[in-house]
């Protein structure tokens, strides 16, 4: 048909899409979602003939717990999105090239990280959250740009 879009190839193996949940595990969370509704329903989702998930819980870089479940707890000491975002890009990777992906980003939009996973010499203590912000954005803009 003249002047319809290219068709996109499909992976040879694996899933044509896959939905990452990044479900935040922090203690801040309860309060919010005391009936934990957010790991509930990422354990329910099914996709019979459609796209695979993972899961990703994350608190802090050394609180990151990838498909397990099981360690969904709140009771993460820190919350960071820029380490939930890489370990996303990180997983990513792993899957054949044309596969599509979509984030689903659970959390009280709260940012906290650790000083000390962020000790890189350039982030002054007043503009430590600032900072962290920044390269999260970088981090999101460079994903898009792979992704298209």
């Amino acid at each position: 048909m003249a002047g319809a879009p290219p068709r996109r190839a499909r992976p040879v193996a694996g899933p044509a899409s896959v939905i990452l949940f990044l479900i935040d595990n922090s203690a801040s969370l309860p309060p919010l979602d005391p009936q934990e509704k957010r790991v509930e329903a990422s354990r329910d989702v099914h996709f019979p003939r459609g796209p695979a998930y993972r899961l990703i819980l994350f608190g802090a870089r050394s609180e990151l717990f990838v498909d397990d479940p099981s360690r969904y707890r709140n009771n993460g000491q820190w919350t960071d999105f820029y380490f939930a975002f890489d370990k996303a890009r990180e997983l990513m990777k792993t899957y054949p090239e044309g596969t599509e992906f979509r984030l689903v980003l659970l959390t009280d939009g709260i940012l906290d990280p650790s000083p000390r996973e962020w000790r890189d010499g350039r982030a002054a203590a007043r503009s430590f959250k600032p900072h962290v912000t920044r390269r999260t954005l970088e981090l999101l803009e460079q994903m898009a740009c792979r992704s298209t």
